[in-house]
């Protein structure tokens, strides 16, 4: 247990590839546990340097698809293992999972008889993984979400905003998804 008044703190590098890590920030664990941060009391050699308590890393404020509610609430059950409850959940936490760089998840959510589906995972990891760190992800906007289909078959049609090779892009998609075993997958 951390008192109040000693904290535990180290610097650290947040991520270039993520952007709700890119600031430098403080952060400290008080005695309840709980994450706090502590703008203005950075000591003064370390006014430049990014800071983060030892310990579990806080989870980002705000969801990466922008749906405007908490990452903890929103993407995160799902990137942990809960089934996406629709279609456009499942295309908001992929989004997400590529934002935070979550290869496993992406691939996890793929249906493997779909066209985007390569059978070496790790070498399809790899070009994930370096897509995800060369890109940043700017924004979502829903287009449309219809219900899905009783058949099990749903589509997303989005907008996302990107940086990558210093310049910004918009890709515009409509995304198809399938029901497999009570959780939906994309399929193209």
């Amino acid at each position: 247990m951390v008192s109040t008044q000693a904290q535990r703190v180290e610097e650290v590098e947040w991520p270039s590839h993520c952007p709700l890590f890119a600031m430098p920030r403080r952060s400290t664990w008080g005695s309840s546990g709980r994450f706090s941060p502590k703008p203005g009391k950075q000591p003064a050699a370390r006014t430049e340097a990014a800071f983060k308590v030892s310990g579990p890393t806080p989870s980002p404020r705000l969801c990466p698809c922008q749906s405007g509610l908490r990452y903890k609430r929103c993407c995160r059950p799902l990137h942990r293992g809960a089934p996406a409850p629709s279609p456009e959940a499942l295309m908001r936490s992929r989004y997400s999972a590529y934002a935070l760089g979550l290869v496993d998840y992406i691939i996890d959510t793929t249906l493997p008889a779909g066209p985007h589906w390569q059978a070496d995972r790790a070498a399809w990891a790899s070009e994930l993984k370096s897509y995800c760190q060369q890109t940043k992800f700017l924004g979502l906007t829903v287009l449309s979400a219809p219900p899905p289909e009783s058949l099990g078959k749903g589509r997303v049609h989005f907008l996302a905003r990107l940086r990558g090779s210093g310049r910004e892009s918009l890709q515009e998609e409509e995304s198809r998804f399938i029901r497999l075993g009570g959780r939906w997958l994309y399929e193209r």
